[in-house]
């Protein structure tokens, strides 16, 4: 093991003007253990082998003093960087491309799932390339690319490479490349079979290990809980809901378990992806996409899949089921705990498993911290202590607010010990209205305050509300109808009011709607007070009417022109009127004319009934009865609670003094046996479930 005088910073290793304002661009300061030690290394055109933890920085602890190094020669492909994965070859790749903000040289990522032309285009400027084996050695064959004037040769992630059988294809890029050459070996496990693939490609290397006694990410804490193997689902849910992380990577050893989860997790109001080797390349990049921005918090995810995942702010990697090698654990939890830091690893470990197990513990030299498995009690209360958490971030915001009037009030509150459940129930509710206020969800009003536009909406248009009370008040005594009198004869004083010109009429309109709403009803329900005025209030009624039909005609099924054609029809004068003034005896009322019309709709077709689905169904057992669940209503709402699942999930439910039996659609009979049997109640008893006998 090589040990060199590490810098300080990086203005010691020499590097140029342009490297060192790139480097200051995207803050880094000072070097870690790794890159202090591996950049005079290599710009001294020593082989290295380096045995380094995830998420340490070897990136750039390789790739600063290859920039350095390299002349503008574009298209002369200098630098090649293997990667075993897609997303890893892209990170590394964008790396490059950050640390050469100033220096006129190019880096592209080349991997397979995407389509050749756009980056054999990109070959044609690029003098970094940062490929996986496969599309590699395709372009390579078909004379697209050339590794003549290579330079450095790098080899990251090599145990995951070998791991995930590149062997052959590691081999087969060796070929190709020149002797003369500096290579680079950087893995986080240095096994037996990386050493022999060491031997092959490196001249007389030097190795650095670096935490060599725990080659684990010390800035990860281990915990692992016990769970009996049976309705690990439901026990995943569980830790999930006492936890609580941030965000958490979810480990699978297979496929269909990653989906199984997913599906279990989203029923249950999770938000939860999956990402496995089924998904094509630009569904995984969405997917890691959410994870990074936030819009999902659990990616349930295969080994081969999450190789390369780098996420700096993972707070949380889950070992679903527990890897069968040392190596599997190192590069799962290596996920977490990146960039400084701080990430914690939780793994389900069944009795099946102890083996496994045991050779982590022996080989990682981790230290693993056992957890007791959350009750439902303990779930209660990290969920209260969360919440009580958050809402204490929220009251220091307002540390400045007097407080002084309230101390005496709650002294009084917390000695009161009459009645603890009134003093309890009054503090929940202080607490929710400070919680609400806070969140914005809640704002005080009171009965006095009123909305401007609605008061503005009163105060010149009258509503239908209004208009109904007006329909409906007491009317004025219809007048005796006056004698007929000589056509030369003077009408009466009063009739000559009824005549009055327009201008007249809209003044007085005007006026009414300025004054308030009651002093108009006082005045519309008097007597005495002249034709006019009630002819001009009448107006204002039709005007109203007319504005409350045009908005309801859509709803009515009834078109404004039609309208209009109707009402100009002689005998059919709007507001009960004829065409001489006098008030219409004998007219419809608004009520006949609405049902006129409701009967004069078409009946709306009624929608056609989706055909019922048969489903297969199975029964189940259950060990509790009558002496937990009341009645079938609390079972049900107790197993779609647990479950998951949908009402229309189940059929028949009995319950008996002892037991019960639940009829479950055939295809959800595992997910709901895995998310019951073994349910522990708050008293202890736990629930079996189990498959019911067939007569």
């Amino acid at each position: 093991m090589t040990d060199t005088n590490q810098s300080s910073d990086f203005k010691g290793f020499y590097l140029s003007k342009e490297l060192l304002q790139a480097l200051d661009q995207i803050n880094y300061t000072n070097p870690t253990p790794v890159q202090a030690t591996s950049i005079p290394l290599i710009l001294s055109g020593i082989d290295l082998i380096v045995q380094s933890q995830t998420g340490t920085g070897k990136t750039a602890a390789f790739g600063i003093p290859v920039i350095d190094m390299l002349e503008p020669e574009p298209g002369r492909i200098e630098v090649l960087v293997l990667a075993p994965t897609r997303e890893l070859a892209k990170q590394v790749s964008e790396e490059f491309s950050r640390l050469s903000a100033y220096r006129p040289i190019e880096s592209c990522s080349v991997y397979g799932g995407a389509a050749y032309g756009p980056q054999i285009k990109a070959l044609e400027t690029a003098q970094i390339v940062c490929a996986t084996p496969g599309r590699l050695i395709d372009l390579l064959k078909q004379g697209a690319l050339t590794l003549e004037h290579l330079r450095f040769f790098i080899l990251d992630e090599a145990d995951e490479m070998l791991s995930m059988g590149f062997e052959r294809e590691l081999n087969e890029v060796i070929s190709f490349l020149p002797e003369a050459r500096q290579s680079l070996l950087f893995s986080a496990t240095v096994t037996d079979d990386v050493k022999a693939l060491a031997r092959n490609m490196l001249f007389y290397p030097e190795f650095l290990g670096f935490s060599s006694d725990s080659v684990v990410n010390t800035d990860v804490t281990h915990t692992y809980y016990n769970i009996e193997g049976v309705g690990r689902m439901r026990d995943l849910l569980r830790v999930l809901e006492a936890e609580e992380p941030d965000n958490a990577i979810i480990f699978a050893n297979t496929k269909s378990d990653t989906f199984m989860v997913t599906k279990f997790l989203k029923r249950h109001g999770m938000r939860a992806e999956v990402l496995n080797g089924d998904l094509a390349q630009a569904e995984r990049e969405r997917t890691l996409a959410k994870l990074r921005t936030g819009s999902i918090d659990y990616l349930v995810a295969t080994d081969v899949a999450a190789r390369g995942i780098d996420i700096s702010d993972l707070t949380h990697v889950i070992n679903y089921v527990l890897p069968d090698s040392p190596e599997v654990y190192v590069h799962r939890t290596g996920r977490t705990g990146r960039a400084g830091n701080k990430g914690h690893a939780i793994s389900l470990v069944s009795p099946a498993e102890r083996v496994s197990f045991i050779q982590i513990e022996k080989q990682t030299d981790v230290e693993l911290h056992q957890a007791q498995f959350p009750s439902t009690r303990d779930v209660v209360r990290a969920k209260q202590g969360r919440a009580l958490e958050r809402f204490s971030k929220k009251l220091a915001a307002f540390d400045g607010v007097s407080h002084g009037a309230q101390i005496g009030m709650a002294r009084l509150l917390l000695s009161n010990a009459s009645d603890e459940d009134a003093r309890v129930e009054l503090f929940a509710k202080l607490l929710a209205i400070a919680d609400g206020v806070l969140s914005g969800k809640l704002t005080a009003q009171t009965p006095a305050q009123e909305e401007p536009e609605a008061a503005e909406v009163k105060a010149t248009a009258p509503t239908e509300e209004v208009v109904e009370e007006e329909a409906t008040a007491p009317a004025a005594k219809p007048e005796p109808e006056a004698e007929t009198k000589p056509a030369d004869e003077p009408a009466p004083a009063k009739e000559e009011e009824e005549e009055a010109p327009v201008e007249a009429k809209v003044e007085e309109t005007s006026a009414e709607e300025e004054a308030p709403r009651e002093e108009r009803r006082g005045r519309g329900r008097g007597r005495g007070r002249g034709r006019g005025r009630a002819r001009a209030r009448g107006k204002d009624n039709e005007d109203a009417q007319a504005r409350v039909a045009d908005a309801a005609a859509p709803e009515r099924g009834e078109a404004k022109e039609e309208r209009e054609e109707r009402d100009s029809k002689p005998g059919n004068d709007r507001g009960g009127r004829r065409r001489g003034g006098a008030r219409r005896r004998g007219g419809r009322g608004r009520d006949e004319q609405r049902s006129e019309r409701a009967q004069q709709k078409p009946a709306p077709k009624p929608a056609p009934k989706p055909e019922p689905v048969e489903h297969e169904w199975t029964k189940l057992w259950i060990s509790s009865g009558r002496d937990v669940f009341k009645s079938n209503d609390e079972i049900l709402n107790f197993v779609l609670f647990n479950s998951g699942m949908e009402a229309e999930d189940f059929r028949d439910v009995l319950v008996d003094r002892r037991h019960s039996f639940l009829e479950v659609r055939r295809d959800y009979y595992h997910d709901v046996l895995a998310s019951l049997d073994g349910f522990e109640f708050e008293n202890g008893d736990v629930l079996s479930v189990r498959p019911a006998r067939s007569k």
